[in-house]
């Protein structure tokens, strides 16, 4: 990938988007990457493919995190008077 900053690719912007048919172009501001530039192709490739990963896959991919994270310790519950004060009755 070949990189480029904010002010080089303002100038070279029509160069930029030529090479991004071969490959992505990264772009950085202040030396940190903001943005990439990809073909059309490309793009609607990585679309298609994000738009076709089920709920059941994002679920699975989250596994690892869970496990890194663990469950929310959750502090033990209170009494408290019934707010809608329903007696249950």
């Amino acid at each position: 990938m070949k990189t480029w900053s904010s002010a080089d690719a303002k100038r070279r912007f029509a160069r930029i988007l030529k090479d991004s048919a071969t490959e992505p172009q990264v772009v950085q501001l202040r030396g940190k990457p903001i943005g990439v530039i990809v073909s059309y192709e490309s793009y609607t490739r990585n679309q298609k493919a994000f738009s076709q990963k089920s709920l059941a896959r994002w679920l699975e991919e989250l596994g690892p995190l869970h496990e890194l994270e663990g469950d929310l310790e959750l502090p033990p519950r209170r009494d408290r008077p019934d707010a809608v004060g329903d007696d249950g009755e």
